[in-house]
């Protein structure tokens, strides 16, 4: 036997993927075609680890793994020296250096749909990162980048689907998390919310995220709740603002119109509770009849500046 064969463990760790991660790319893409020993342990030799390491580097800079990985050793070399593609994620270059490789790993996990590498991967980054870091420098990138990669068929709905599901759970714990220490202040609660209709909820889910990171108390209502639940839910807790999510939702797909559900809460709730509008969705009206404190935000980092402002007065 030659003695620069690699197991499945070494070829992995030398190319920076997982274990499971080479299982599946060679049973469904034919990355490599590894010698069987009698025992029925595969081993690799030095070739196919130096191709491997090409192919994971490709992958890491945005490259779909369907589309390189029948491609011949010079054609990848090439694609390396021409550099990075229109789809290459700068964000582990903002990240510390200690984040980065765990970002790697999870672009890498993602483009092999390795839902326990990326469970594990964002668990770390979640836990090395502060929260707005992690906001900033992870989530919304990379939410961002999913629906890239669906609309150019490098991922499938089901994969985004499970992709999104481990994120929103990681961010629901580290909200919770948050929300076991002590609020700043006395301040009034915040709820986050989106209307009925619109089922998207990773922005609010964020925004709540952010505030509870400066001490605010917050209360996340989540996504699609009809207007008399968000009043309901308001006054129970006397809160003294209301985020919003507002998604590009087509009307035909909104249970009721986003204007009509902002003047029925308008009508129902106390003037002194603000309504804060968020998201790239339609901008029906600039004031509510009770003259309430109501604006509509250009961004995320908008909003953390806007937290970090209240949490100061505060103070």
């Amino acid at each position: 036997m030659k003695s620069d064969l690699y197991s499945v463990q070494a070829a992995a760790s030398l190319a920076g993927i997982s274990p499971y991660t080479l299982r599946a790319w060679e049973s469904r893409y034919g990355v490599v075609t590894p010698t069987r020993l009698e025992s029925g342990h595969r081993r690799y030799e030095a070739s196919e680890v130096a191709r491997l390491e090409k192919i994971a580097s490709l992958v890491r800079r945005g490259h779909s793994i369907g589309d390189i990985a029948s491609l011949p050793d010079e054609t990848l070399q090439t694609l390396l020296k021409a550099g990075s593609n229109s789809d290459k994620l700068e964000v582990a270059a903002l990240l510390p250096w200690h984040a980065q490789k765990r970002f790697e790993h999870l672009l890498t996990a993602i483009q092999s749909f390795d839902l326990s590498t990326i469970t594990l991967e964002v668990k770390w980054l979640r836990t090395l990162l502060g929260v707005r870091e992690f906001v900033f420098a992870v989530a919304v990138p990379l939410f961002t980048r999913l629906g890239q990669w669906v609309e150019s068929s490098t991922i499938n709905i089901s994969q985004e689907h499970a992709i999104s599901a481990v994120m929103r759970g990681q961010i629901g714990d580290l909200l919770h998390s948050m929300q076991a220490f002590s609020p700043v202040g006395t301040s009034q609660p915040l709820i986050f919310a989106s209307p009925e209709g619109d089922l998207h909820e990773f922005g609010i889910l964020l925004g709540a995220a952010l505030a509870a990171s400066y001490g605010l108390i917050v209360y996340y209502a989540g996504a699609n709740l009809p207007s008399y639940s968000l009043i309901e839910t308001a006054r129970a807790l006397n809160a003294g603002l209301i985020v919003l999510g507002n998604a590009p939702v087509p009307p035909s797909a909104r249970t009721i119109p986003f204007k009509k559900f902002l003047y029925d809460v308008d009508e129902k709730l106390d003037p002194a509770v603000e309504i804060w509008v968020g998201g790239r969705g339609d901008r029906p009206c600039t004031s509510l009849k009770s003259g309430r404190s109501f604006k509509y935000l250009g961004s995320l980092d908008e909003l953390d500046s806007l937290f970090d402002r209240r949490a100061k007065k505060i103070l």
